[in-house]
């Protein structure tokens, strides 16, 4: 009953200063994401505004929050959630005077998971998008199963890579998604992306391998999407 306290909150400032904030609620059993906003010069939030109706039922922690993103007068998020019984990817959007929402799902995938979705807006006002998916073909109907401590599988085949993908404001779908440092038999997880001033993407993120646990760094050329090594 409430807010569910295990996943991470998300804050957004826009220009004229109205504060939005995300948090997945927990509400007769469901666990969607909600938007609390107090507009410029208000002193209080106003009520709770659903991004979508009630979908995913679950009794559990999903350790996974939102990213929201301001193009202009249009308010970006993503989440995820397991409604079809394995963890995926969606995103919405809407005009931030009305927020009514259009979802859509971020990279449909027929086996596999998917996570930690987080966004960045570039000058263009093109919005961009990296998260985590598994490489295995077996489903994961657990929501959390691969961000557990315990021993995990390297064989080859098996693993998570981080992708990433631009949402193009003229034509408001996303473009083809790609994997931003693709490895087989390493997991990859907990993306975060910045727009560097030449306008390319920054990602960084955690890998863990047989060789042990590092956080990984890669400058992604924007438009192409193709991965450009760090310079030293």
């Amino acid at each position: 009953k409430g807010v569910c306290p295990c996943c991470p909150t998300s804050t957004l400032v826009a220009f004229d200063g109205t504060v939005y904030v995300a948090f997945r609620n927990i509400q007769d059993g469901y666990r969607d994401f909600y938007i609390s906003r107090r507009k410029a010069g208000a002193s209080s939030f106003e009520a709770p505004i659903p991004v979508i109706s009630p979908t995913w039922k679950f009794d559990g922690c999903p350790h996974d929050g939102a990213s929201m993103v301001l193009a202009g007068d249009t308010f970006h998020i993503t989440w995820m959630d397991a409604r079809s019984g394995s963890q995926r990817c969606y995103h919405a959007y809407a005009n931030c005077n009305e927020m009514k929402f259009t979802a859509t799902e971020l990279h449909p995938i027929t086996q596999g998971s998917q996570g930690n979705a987080k966004l960045a807006l570039d000058a263009r006002g093109d919005v961009h998008v990296v998260w985590e998916e598994s490489k295995e073909a077996a489903l994961i109907a657990d929501a959390g199963a691969e961000h557990k401590h315990g021993a995990q599988d390297f064989s080859a085949g098996v693993g998570r890579n981080i992708m990433v993908a631009t949402f193009e404001k003229d034509t408001k779908k996303f473009g083809t998604a790609k994997t931003v440092d693709e490895k087989s038999a390493v997991f990859q997880t907990r993306p975060a992306i910045a727009i560097a001033q030449d306008g390319d993407l920054l990602v960084a993120w955690n890998e863990l391998s047989e060789a042990g646990k590092a956080i990984k760094f890669k400058k992604v050329k924007s438009g192409t999407i193709v991965v450009k090594e760090p310079k030293p």
